[in-house]
């Protein structure tokens, strides 16, 4: 999990021209926004792996991983039309990229509704982009 989340975010730093380098954040809670960020930002977030044994002394691991694209709430539609467009740009960067032959399998799961987070000093606009990766051992 630790190797696909840093290609995950080297990857998106590299292909994502609206969000900085250093805003694009591993996180170990997406309802938390380090204060330190420029908007818009994504954060990483693991998910709970599966892990199969196959034949062969093979190891099947299913990696679910989240990316939440975060923007602050300024002007309503703007605001949501932006997230949306950034969220789109993530599907371009991982949709069907296997980060150099690193997992067999890559797909994308349901989308949440965008979300308000309430901070001390913003309201902040939030989707969550889900992918699962399968990687064999």
């Amino acid at each position: 999990m630790r190797n696909l989340m840093l290609n995950i975010q080297a990857l998106l730093r590299e292909k994502l021209n609206d969000v900085r380098n250093r805003d694009v954040f591993l996180s170990p809670d997406l309802s938390i926004v380090p204060e330190s960020v420029k908007f818009p930002c994504i954060g990483i977030k693991d998910g709970k792996v599966g892990r199969k044994e196959l034949s062969g002394g093979v190891l099947e691991l299913t990696l679910p991983v989240e990316i939440a694209v975060y923007e602050r709430l300024i002007r309503e539609s703007e605001t949501v039309l932006n997230t949306l467009a950034v969220c789109e740009a993530v599907h371009i960067a991982l949709k069907g990229n296997y980060l150099g032959d690193y997992v067999k399998a890559v797909t994308s799961r349901d989308e949440s509704p965008t979300q308000v987070l309430y901070k001390k000093q913003a309201l902040i606009l939030r989707k969550i982009v889900p992918y699962t990766y399968e990687r064999e051992e």
